[in-house]
Formats: C-alpha cells, sequence, structure tokens
C-alpha cells in the first residue's frame, strides 16, 4: 500500500470500521470529522494496513477550540503493533504532537518505559477557533547512506517547504515498524479537538533508492564456502574453516591498507551525557576526520591533551564542548575521544571518520568494500592458502588477479562522473581525426585502459 487516506465520511458515531485499528479509547465521528465522545480524554487509532516503507509522511488537517496546551493532535509514524498479548499494544512509534498553544513535540515511544522520550520540541504562532483550519505533516526518513544510525523527523505546519521543527535520532532503540496513525487528546468532557482528514504515503526516496534489482551480496559465509571450493579442487585440503576465515579477514585489512578509500567515508551520531568527557567510538572507526557539534553546527577542533590540560588543568569547565582529543585505544577496540569541556548535558555529535575493516565472524557478517569488488578477498585469501599449501600455479594466479582488480579499484577510486563525461567529449573530437604516429584514439586508451 502505497498510500492511505480518510476523510472520516462515515455515519455518526464512533468509528468502526475495518480501516482502522482502535489502540485506546474511542474516536468519535460526526459530520465527517474525527473526535472525542463526551466521555473520553484520549483515543489512539492505527491504519489497518501499514505503510509500505519505514520512510514515509503523514498529514493530518485539524481545528482547536481552545488555545491550551491540552487539547492536543498527534501523529504515530514507524508505528510497531503488537497482536501477540491481549490487548493488544503500539511496542514502539515516533509521536509528533501539536498543541491547542503551539507546542510541538516529538516523542520516542517504548513499551515498558513509564514515559515517552522527548526528543525534540519548539513552538508556533498558531491560530485557535472553530473555523480556523490547519495542517499538521509530519516525515520520517533514514540518513544517507554514509549516515549510520540515524533517523530524521521533520515537521511541518500549514507549509509544506519549511519544516518547522527538525530531530535527529541517533540512538540504537528507534522504532522500525511500518504502521501509522494519530493520537487526539483533551480534557474530559471538553470535545475541542477534531480531525477532518488523515493522509499517509511512502516518501520519493524510498521509491527510487533500490530502482532495480540490487546486486547480491556476498557475506563471510559465502566468501568461506566459495574459497573452500576453489581450494579443495583435489580434495586434498591443508586449510580448515578457522584457517579460511582468519586469510578472508587478513586479506580484508590487506585491501583497506592499500590506500585512504573514498568508499570507507562514514559518518557517526552519538550523544553527549552530563558530566561525562571521554566516549569510546566503535572498533570500525579508524581514523576520524572531524567533529561537529549539531545544535549550533560548530566543528570542534582537534588538540593535544597537552592543550587541553593548559587551558583547563583541573578539568572544570563545562558546558558545549569546543575540542577535543584521541587518548588512544579503549577496552573494546575502539578510539577513545576525550572532549574539551565536560558536556552539562545531552549534545548530538556529528563524527566523519574512515571505517577500517573489524574482524568478521558471523557468516551474515558483510565486507565493508563495495559488492562488485567482493572478488578481490577471495583472490587475496587464495593467495594465501596456495602459500601454504605449496600450490604454486595456484598462487601465482591469484596473486596476479589480486594485483589487477586492485588496479581496477583504484582507477575506479579517481573517476568522477564530471571528468568522465569531458573526457568523453574529448574523446568524440579526437575520433574525427587521426593523431600522428598513432591512429585513432580509443575511449579506453583515454581513460588509461
Amino acid at each position: 500500500m502505497k498510500s492511505c487516506s480518510d476523510l472520516f465520511r462515515y455515519d455518526d458515531g464512533y468509528l468502526a470500521s475495518d480501516d482502522w485499528l482502535i489502540v485506546a479509547g474511542a474516536v468519535w465521528v460526526e459530520d465527517n470529522a474525527a473526535g472525542l465522545g463526551g466521555a473520553a480524554n484520549q483515543a489512539i487509532a492505527l491504519r489497518a494496513q501499514t505503510i509500505d516503507s519505514r520512510e514515509h509522511l503523514v498529514r493530518t488537517r485539524f481545528t482547536f477550540e481552545n488555545a491550551n496546551d491540552t487539547p492536543y493532535v498527534g501523529l504515530l509514524l514507524r508505528a510497531e503493533y503488537d497482536t501477540t498479548g491481549s490487548p493488544s499494544f503500539v511496542r514502539r512509534a515516533y509521536l509528533v504532537t501539536i498543541s491547542g498553544a503551539g507546542n510541538i513535540r516529538v516523542y520516542s515511544l517504548l513499551m515498558g518505559v513509564a514515559e515517552p522520550l522527548l526528543i525534540g520540541s519548539g513552538s508556533i504562532d498558531l491560530s485557535v477557533g472553530a473555523d480556523e483550519g490547519h495542517t499538521l505533516i509530519a516525515k520520517v526518513r533514514d540518513g544517507l547512506h554514509c549516515v549510520q544510525e540515524v533517523t530524521d523527523i521533520l515537521v511541518y505546519v500549514d507549509d509544506q517547504v519549511s519544516p518547522a521543527l527538525v530531530v535527529r535520532d541517533a540512538r540504537t532503540s528507534r522504532p522500525e515498524g511500518l504502521y501509522v496513525g494519530f493520537d487526539i487528546a483533551d480534557t474530559e468532557g471538553a470535545e475541542s479537538v477534531a480531525l477532518g482528514e488523515f493522509y499517509a504515503h511512502v516518501l520519493r526516496s524510498s521509491v527510487v533508492k533500490n530502482p532495480q534489482p540490487v546486486p547480491e551480496l556476498k557475506n563471510f559465509g559465502d566468501i568461506q564456502y566459495e574459497l573452500g571450493y576453489r581450494l579443495d579442487r583435489d580434495g586434498d585440503s591443508q586449510t580448515d574453516v578457522n584457517i579460511r576465515r582468519e586469510l578472508i579477514n587478513y586479506a580484508h585489512q590487506e585491501v583497506w591498507r592499500e590506500q585512504v578509500w573514498r568508499w570507507a567515508f562514514r559518518v557517526f551520531y552519538f550523544y553527549t551525557q552530563a558530566g561525562l568527557r571521554r566516549y569510546e567510538m566503535p572498533a570500525y572507526v579508524g581514523l576520524e576526520y572531524d567533529v561537529v557539534e549539531t545544535s549550533n553546527g560548530i566543528q570542534i577542533g582537534k588538540q593535544t591533551r597537552q592543550d587541553m590540560r593548559r587551558v583547563d588543568p583541573g578539568q572544570t569547565r563545562s558546558g558545549t564542548p569546543t575540542g577535543y582529543t584521541i587518548l588512544g585505544y579503549g577496552d573494546l577496540g575502539g578510539l577513545v575521544l576525550e572532549l574539551n569541556r565536560t558536556p552539562q548535558g545531552q549534545c548530538l555529535m556529528e563524527l566523519p571518520y574512515y571505517a577500517k575493516p573489524i574482524p568478521m565472524i558471523e557468516d551474515t557478517d558483510i565486507p565493508i568494500i563495495p559488492p562488485e569488488f567482493n572478488e578481490i578477498l577471495l583472490w587475496g585469501s587464495l593467495r594465501r592458502g596456495a602459500m601454504l599449501a605449496g600450490l604454486k600455479d595456484l598462487y601465482a594466479q591469484a596473486a596476479g588477479e589480486y594485483s589487477k582488480m586492485m588496479a581496477d579499484m583504484i582507477r575506479a577510486e579517481h573517476r568522477t562522473l564530471k571528468g568522465l563525461t569531458r573526457m568523453r567529449s574529448a574523446i568524440r573530437l579526437d575520433r574525427t581525426r587521426v593523431v600522428a604516429s598513432r591512429g585513432p584514439v580509443t575511449q579506453a586508451e583515454a581513460l588509461g585502459f
């Protein structure tokens, strides 16, 4: 289901349509608008069918009759609806609310936690009255492919271009569901909030992300199987599964050491905690590029530990961090980053970095190199395996193929679309004449093949 919509064109009475799952309370429909019955103070409803993607937009048209912080209208996004218990419940979700006072809040709901986690808030001037209709839109989308573990929530009020609030969620417990719905609340019996429309659809970024079948990704188990097949053709294997796993991991590290690869660039996000100066990064953070405090867009300068001590010997300064240093490696093998000023609270930090391969353990682990070059891990492993087994012909073949594929990877690293376009224009001009003593210039020659 790419989209869903409802104008609440039902007979007056409680909403009990097959299109909706009533999670809490009761929804009263009257004159093509959904609201609360006289005795209810909250109602939560989800669409019975799930949306097709976690990247989606949800919109509602609403009215308030008073400007208090209650009533409010809320949109549920990425809801996970658990039907294993009785009654069914929402396990996790994002909840975007706007109140009659114009206060906007973004919550992350998690079953078992007493209070929803407020992850963003803002306010907007909102005219209130029975004839004052407004539109609330919320988008939820994942970050770009180079941004790990990040979700953006964008909130629009009466404007489909400029968001009134943008929230970035980098927690590991982010909602991942496909249900959408609404949450309305009011003081008991007030009946001063109404919804006139509900609509949801998949964002275009989700539609165009994979316009054609994705090439098959080889995981650690696939590479182990193929390596064993190529090494054991004569039925006299000199390697076991543990050795083959090590050979692949050695080849993985060897490719990464060749140079600083463009495809190894990533962005990592983490939150600071009040009073905590030191943070151990994941083991795959190989070389930090920069650190940015995202609330103010401040780039934090790198310092030596001696300089940090010089300006703050007792490490007593606190506030928004203005500098950092690297203290080496921590207990889990990751870089330890120390901030200069001790954070007073939660700040979202952005760390661009170059990833390094960590040993693959599970068969489902995926190499960090691009999938079109995964075979280089086989040739690198075969070269070591053949040397171990004394297979000279196989060693020579594997070493030659490894070198050729490494050259292909390096050439691909330096190509750009702009450079290729300009090169093709030059080739078309060159092909109209014959260069002295050389003959026609081919495209392959011009590109360095």
